[in-house]
C-alpha cells in the first residue's frame, strides 16, 4: 500500500530537518530504504497493509547515532507520528487492536 505518511520519495527525516531550517528544495531520492514504522512479529505486514512506512536515507535508517534502528528516541518519534496519522484515517480503537501500544500517551508523559 502507498504510505499514508509521505507523498514524495525522499528521506522523511531529512525533510523534517529541512522544514525546520526553512529549506524547501529537493532532497536526495536515490538509495533510500523503506522503513516500516511498526516492526516485529506481524507488525511489518500490518505496517505495509495500512501504509505505515516511510523512505529513509541510509544514515537516518541505520548508520548514524540518530538512525531509527540506533536511537530509541527517533523510533518512538516515528511511532507517535504514525499513530497520530493512522488515527486521523481510522480510529484509536483500531490502532490499539492492531498494534496494542499507545505511543501518543507515552509521548505526553
Amino acid at each position: 500500500m502507498k504510505s499514508i505518511l509521505q507523498d514524495r520519495k525522499e528521506c522523511y527525516l531529512c525533510r523534517r530537518l529541512a522544514d525546520r531550517s526553512d529549506y524547501w528544495g529537493s532532497l536526495p531520492d536515490k538509495g533510500l530504504h523503506r522503513h516500516h514504522i511498526e516492526f516485529g512479529t506481524g507488525n511489518r505486514r500490518k505496517s505495509e497493509e495500512y501504509g505505515l512506512w516511510v523512505y529513509l536515507c541510509p544514515g537516518h535508517h541505520m548508520y548514524s547515532p540518530d538512525a531509527v534502528h540506533a536511537s530509541r528516541k527517533t523510533r518512538e518519534l516515528l511511532c507517535s507520528i504514525a499513530q497520530e496519522r493512522f488515527e486521523k484515517e481510522y480510529t484509536h480503537e483500531l490502532w490499539m487492536r492492531e498494534f496494542g501500544r499507545n505511543w501518543l500517551e507515552e509521548e505526553e508523559e
